[in-house]
């Protein structure tokens, strides 16, 4: 999905009634456990205020077109961040992740 995804209108149709479930579910107690978890892991970035998920209104009018405008905007390295979890030194994880990304 980070590079070269592909986009089409089925897809998309697809995936909006997917969020739109998980927005039904947003005030169960593991979504305000979550929201409580982001303040305080990233209360110095937008995210525990905008929610990925994003607002009702737009998951509902996007199209394909707008999601490609968006993808092609914003989804390049330097707006990315890896996280990784294990038992793995930095140097092999450098070498992983530029396998698999590369070094663009």
């Amino acid at each position: 999905m980070a590079f070269k995804a592909r986009i089409t209108p089925e897809s998309v149709d697809s995936e909006r009634l997917v969020v739109l479930n998980e927005m039904r579910e947003t005030n169960e107690v593991n979504d305000r456990i979550a929201t409580k978890y982001y303040q305080q892991m990233f209360g110095e970035t937008l995210l525990p205020r905008r929610f990925p998920i994003g607002l009702e209104d737009q998951v509902r009018s996007f199209t394909a077109g707008d999601i490609r405008r968006f993808y092609a905007r914003h989804y390049h390295p330097a707006n990315m961040h890896i996280h990784v979890v294990g038992d793995a030194g930095p140097a092999r994880l450098l070498e992983i992740i530029t396998r698999v990304f590369g070094t663009e």
